[in-house]
């Protein structure tokens, strides 16, 4: 006989604190969402509070529905390439790796990101596009908002007229 993995041990003991607990109503977990960095990327800290008792679920898509009650099964799928695909295209392309809390600073220190192939050229021009863009957009509200003024004096302008007629006659 095969030796089960971690995620089939998992969930066999989720099974079965759900089926002891399944009398008392079980809040729903915790949605997932990864730490930002002081460079204001998103990353993957784990901490011992990370995982309320509730569980926690993780919106990346590599398991929908999943419930991870502990640190450890969160890391462990943390660790999934869906998960990091996930975390990448928050990052805009950045790629990041979990960082485990603690203290050792020669972990910390071996730990590498990734460099991201978007360059800050390349994010300059989407920025000044986009300024462009609000711009152009805020020209076309005020074009619209002075017709729409205009045909509101015009309006207004036949609509006395017609009243002055009205009493006229």
């Amino acid at each position: 006989m095969d030796k089960p993995n971690k995620d089939e041990v998992e969930d066999v003991v989720e099974d079965v604190i759900e089926c002891i607990s399944e009398s008392t109503p079980k809040p729903k977990p915790t949605v997932y969402i990864p730490t930002i960095d002081n460079t204001g990327r998103s990353i993957d800290k784990i901490t011992k509070h990370t995982v309320p008792s509730n569980g926690v679920e993780c919106q990346c898509g590599t398991r929908p529905g999943k419930s991870y009650m502990s640190n450890i099964s969160l890391a462990f799928h943390c660790r999934t390439k869906t998960h990091r695909d996930w975390l990448n295209a928050l990052n805009g392309g950045v790629i990041t790796y979990a960082v485990p809390q603690n203290n050792n600073k020669t972990a910390a220190t071996s730990m590498k990101a990734i460099a991201t192939s978007t360059s800050t050229n390349e994010i300059s021009d989407a920025i000044s596009l986009r300024d462009e863009r609000i711009t152009s957009l805020e020209n076309e509200v005020k074009r619209l908002t002075n017709d729409v003024l205009a045909k509101a004096c015009t309006v207004d302008l036949l609509v006395t007229q017609l009243c002055a007629k009205k009493s006229y006659d």
